[in-house]
């Protein structure tokens, strides 16, 4: 075999695996040095794997040769593309097909880190009655 897919079955009703993330990558880890190691065959880790951090995580560690992700790229299928961009990676692989090269940047957000400007208030009982619309930057000027 020139990979090992790892992964606990869960192919019953009553099983009760403990999980959570990353929760079948000590399988994956066990089988790798144990068995896959001295054979040069390559294993893969899978279950709960989510995020680039975990991939990065479970590979720069040893625990596997690769990582597959199921439900995470039926949520996103350009998941492996998004990952790279979010990490600056430009080698290999990283190129978006031109039909989806608008979806390689989260789209932008009204919400920023500037500081909003402070609101000042007409203070009650002012000589003029008269209303001043408020604007960013200035503060009402008597008339």
């Amino acid at each position: 075999a020139a990979a090992i897919d790892v992964s606990s079955g869960q192919v019953a009703k009553d099983e009760t695996p403990a999980f959570g993330r990353s929760y079948q990558t000590p399988f994956a880890d066990k089988i790798r040095h144990r068995v896959a190691d001295p054979t040069g065959v390559k294993v893969i880790a899978v279950g709960a794997i989510s995020s680039y951090d975990d991939v990065n995580s479970i590979l720069l560690a040893g625990r596997a040769d690769l990582c597959a992700l199921g439900r995470t790229h039926l949520y996103d299928p350009n998941w492996t593309l998004h990952a790279a961009a979010e990490q600056n990676y430009r080698g290999p692989g990283a190129d978006w097909p031109v039909m989806w090269k608008a979806g390689r940047r989260k789209p932008p957000t009204a919400r920023t880190d500037k500081v909003p400007p402070r609101l000042q208030l007409l203070r009650e009982g002012a000589a003029d009655s008269v209303h001043l619309r408020w604007t960013p930057g200035r503060t009402p000027v008597s008339v």
